[in-house]
This record gives structure tokens, C-alpha cells and sequence, in this order.
């Protein structure tokens, strides 16, 4: 009950310190129905209470000067149908949250095993609205505004600080490591205020890789067994911090340690500085025959353990910037990702499939890059992350996805390269009405095959078998199903692996 008695503070010092402005209570409930079954479909959800609790101004958003608030409520909902939120293929717990304005810990009920019909969600959630010529109208909040207003109540953007430049997320909070972050940071911080922004993701990205195998090294030499994850913020971060909290009680236990993404975890993987990474099917395959980026640093010795949750490719283009193909993207200013990243081992894919060449190309933190996408400087950006992405929350109805076509998406999932076909639903972004046809790779948990069986068999463990509740891992972490877990692997599994899922459920 604690995080409820957190988000009625946080309301009760909204409602003390903010107006009556906005739509009445009415509207504000109908407007919250309409997103619902927008997204999730008519008929699977009914607001039956919904109470306001306050509002406060918000700042102009970037191309749209209108003046904008945020309203806190309290609702109510009923299930009028079984729902699963943990389905690969369809609405899942994030796009709940999105929908509602809500973080994890402001919504309860939600079943890992699946709601029934009667049963009733509570939410701490906000909306936020533009003054359109005296007129209300809901509008999504930018960037990560939303998650930011939905935790703690108070306006303004994330500072954006690289997960591995904190010593907590190294897991080596020595004052050299400290000192090294520091003046880096600050380094970034002064070319990103010059407008060098490419300089600045590079120097990020570099940064972030020296402190995780800096703290790996230590680790190791200190025999704590260790897991690499992602980038703080993120999805593989949550992961590794929820198999770490399942494996707290074990006799083996985990450290997870923050990482610079799933292409690098690899390479810490074959260099065995770490027993255990988290990284897409499509380069674990990669990795595996030492193709692709792999092709001079492959390791016949990455074995799989479980498929954790898809992964789909989403393109964001500018509606306005004429493209409706991927042909379009040639002459087109175009983001990739960054080095060592899983998206962009895809776009490379998918481009030269397509004829495009991607040599001229961006490769800006994904972050980064979705604010130069809103902000018109950049025309398309690749994305590989779950879905709905915490990259894109509130990008606007300007921002469509671009669908790939049924030849390519054939041509990518007919090989052993760890894609399957997907749809992501519509109703997940804003401006999305249609469901749009893409690939998925799956995010991967694998080990080296030295890794010590007792270790990967307390990992499995607590990943499929442990008493944590499945939000512990995240907004991810209602995806987690044994019965997927060898969805899109394409590479042998671990030997306690195979024992383990030969025993059934």
C-alpha cells in the first residue's frame, strides 16, 4: 500500500497547489474512456469512478504554443472481458500505463496471470490538455514528460545521464570512477551546449563502455558472477534489476551491471568478463556463426537460455517529410542508432535489403534522436525496443510508422536469423489507427557454455519460477512466459537449459 499512500500525497499536494482549470470531471472521464477503447478496443473496459485531484501549468511544447495543463485523477476501471496483459501479440501492461498517464507504481490490479471479467484496476493517473481557442482538447505529453509528471508529480524533462556514468550502475562507486564521470560528463555536457551532438553521443557511448568493463574486471577478479544489461532507463536495465531482486534469496545470487547495449554485451560475453548478458536473438545469432558484425569476434560458445519478450523494428517518419516506403528514405535525413547498438545492426539489415545506403546516415543516441526527429531537424529514426517504447512516449500525431512491406518482411524471417513476423496494434502511439506490419527480434538472455550450471539453472529459476511478482522486472516484466521462452532462438541452448524446459511447466 505504500506506493498508493505516495501518489495520494503526491495528489493531495497537486490539489492544494493547483486550479480548477481544464475540462469538468465529466469530460475528463469520457475523455479517458475514449483513449481506452481507442487503444484497447470497445467493450474491455469501463470507468466506473473517476475522481480529480488537481492541476498545474505546464511549459509550452516544442512546435505547439499553447497553453497546456496537467489534471491528476483517480479512477476506477472494470474489466467487462478477460485480458492478459502479458500477450506477445497484443495491448500490454506499458500501453496501459501510457494510455493512463500513470507510472508502475500508481496502478494496481493488474494480474500477472491474466484479469477476468469484474475485476477493477485503480489508477493514479494524469492527463494533459491544450487551451485550443477556449476550448480543452486532450493532447499526449512530450517527450519524457509524461513518465516524468506520472512519477513524481512535478513538471519538466529527465536530465538525460548515461546509466554507466553513475557509480551506483557501474557497481564501483570508487572515487576514481567518480571523478573520470564526472569531468566526462561535463565534457558531453559542453559539446552538447555547442550543438556538437554527434560528438557528444560518441563520447557518451565510449564512455559508458570503458566504466562497464572497468567494473566487470573488478567484479570478476572479486568472483561476484555478474550479468550485463542496458542503458539506465531502459528495458534490459529493468530486467537485469529484477532477476538480481528474484535471485536475492537464492544461494546463488547475480549482480547485474549496467552496459552500453545488446551488441557490446556480447562482446563481454565472448571475452568472458561476465557469465550471463542480455542481448537480441538476431545477433545472438549473428554472434554464434561470426557473421555480420560479428563476422572477425564471433564465439561458437554463446548458448541461449530464454526468449524474454518481442522486440519489434519501428520506423518513425515525419508525416510531412513524403515518405511512405523505404525507398523514400534515400536522400532523407536518417538515424540508425548508435555503434554497438541492436537497432542498428537492424537498419543496416533492413536498408540493404531494401536498396537504400545508409553510409550517410546518423547514429545518435536513440534519445537523442527522437528529440531531433519532433523537433524537425531529422526526417526518420529507427527504433528496435518493445512496444509501446519509452523513447517515443508523446512524440505527437505528427510522428507516423512507416510499415514494412509483405516481400520484406518475408525475406527477413525466412532465414535462421532470429526475426519473426509482427503487428504492432493499433492505438499504441498517438496518430497510429492502424495496425502496422513490421519484424521483431526477441530480447535474449544467454551465457557463455562455461558458465557454471549451478549459476544458470539459479538464473532460470528465478526467472520462471520465482515467488517475485513479475512487475519486479519492469514494465517488461508481464511478458515473461515459460511458454515463450524459446520464441525466435536460433542458437543452441545452454545444457541446463534444455533439462530445464524438457521438464515442462
Amino acid at each position: 500500500m505504500k506506493k498508493f499512500a505516495v501518489a495520494a500525497l503526491i495528489a493531495a499536494v497537486v490539489a492544494l497547489t493547483g486550479c480548477s482549470r481544464g475540462p469538468d470531471v465529466s469530460n475528463l472521464q469520457g475523455d479517458l474512456q475514449k483513449r481506452l477503447d481507442t487503444t484497447f478496443g470497445e467493450g474491455l473496459f469501463k470507468v466506473t469512478e473517476f475522481r480529480r485531484y488537481g492541476s498545474q501549468p505546464l511549459s509550452a511544447a516544442e512546435n505547439d504554443s499553447r497553453d497546456r495543463i496537467a489534471i491528476y485523477y483517480k479512477a476506477d476501471i472494470e474489466l467487462q472481458k478477460d485480458h492478459r496483459f502479458s500477450d506477445w501479440s497484443g495491448q500490454n501492461r506499458a500501453t496501459l500505463y501510457q494510455v493512463l498517464g500513470s507510472a508502475e507504481k500508481g496502478v494496481e490490479g493488474v494480474v500477472d496471470k491474466g484479469n477476468q471479467s469484474g475485476d477493477v484496476i485503480t489508477a493514479h493517473g494524469l492527463s494533459v490538455y491544450a487551451d485550443d481557442n477556449d476550448a480543452w482538447v486532450s493532447v499526449s505529453a512530450a517527450g519524457t514528460e509524461s513518465e516524468q509528471l506520472a512519477s513524481t508529480g512535478k513538471p519538466g524533462l529527465v536530465s538525460e545521464i548515461d546509466a554507466s556514468v553513475n557509480p551506483r550502475d557501474a557497481v564501483m562507486p570508487t572515487s576514481w570512477q567518480q571523478r573520470a564521470a564526472g569531468e566526462l560528463a561535463s565534457v558531453a555536457e559542453d559539446l552538447d551546449e555547442r550543438g556538437m551532438t554527434v560528438e557528444s553521443s560518441a563520447l557518451r557511448s565510449g564512455m559508458r563502455s570503458l566504466l562497464t568493463e572497468a567494473s566487470l574486471k573488478v567484479l570478476k577478479e572479486k568472483g561476484v558472477n555478474t550479468l550485463v544489461s542496458g542503458t539506465q532507463g531502459g528495458d534490459y536495465y529493468a530486467l537485469g534489476e529484477g532477476i538480481e531482486k528474484a535471485m536475492g534469496q537464492a544461494a546463488v545470487k547475480v549482480t547485474a551491471v549496467a552496459s552500453t547495449g545488446a551488441r557490446d554485451n556480447l562482446a563481454l560475453l565472448r571475452q568472458q568478463l561476465t557469465g550471463f548478458a542480455i542481448t537480441q536473438s538476431d545477433l545472438a545469432i549473428a554472434a554464434y556463426t561470426s557473421t555480420g558484425a560479428f563476422e572477425r569476434n564471433g564465439s561458437e560458445y554463446i548458448r541461449a537460455l530464454a526468449s524474454l519478450y518481442p522486440e519489434p523494428v519501428q520506423i518513425l517518419v515525419r508525416a510531412d517529410a513524403g515518405i511512405d516506403s523505404l525507398a523514400n528514405l534515400a536522400e532523407k535525413r536518417v538515424n540508425i542508432g548508435p555503434d554497438g547498438s541492436g537497432t542498428q545492426g537492424n537498419a543496416r539489415q533492413i536498408l540493404t535489403l531494401a536498396g537504400v545506403d545508409y553510409r550517410d546516415f546518423s547514429t545518435y543516441e536513440l534519445s537523442i534522436s527522437v528529440a531531433e526527429l519532433v523537433a524537425g531537424n531529422l526526417d526518420a529514426v529507427f527504433v528496435t525496443s518493445a512496444s509501446p517504447s519509452n523513447y517515443m512516449r508523446g512524440v505527437g500525431e505528427n510522428i507516423k510508422l512507416l510499415p514494412l512491406g509483405k516481400q520484406l518482411v518475408d525475406s527477413l524471417i525466412s532465414g535462421r536469423n532470429g526475426y519473426v513476423a509482427h503487428q504492432i496494434p493499433a492505438g499504441t502511439y498517438p496518430g497510429v489507427d492502424a495496425p502496422v506490419d513490421t519484424v521483431a527480434v526477441t530480447a535474449l538472455l544467454v551465457a557463455d557454455l562455461e558458465t557454471p550450471d549451478a549459476q544458470v539453472e539459479a538464473v532460470l529459476n528465478g526467472l520462471f519460477d520465482s515467488s517475485v511478482e513479475l512487475s519486479a522486472f519492469g514494465e517488461r516484466g508481464a511478458s515473461l512466459d515459460r511458454s515463450k521462452a524459446l520464441s525466435g532462438v536460433a542458437i543452441p541452448l545452454h545444457p541446463v537449459a534444455e533439462k530445464y524446459y524438457s521438464k515442462g511447466e
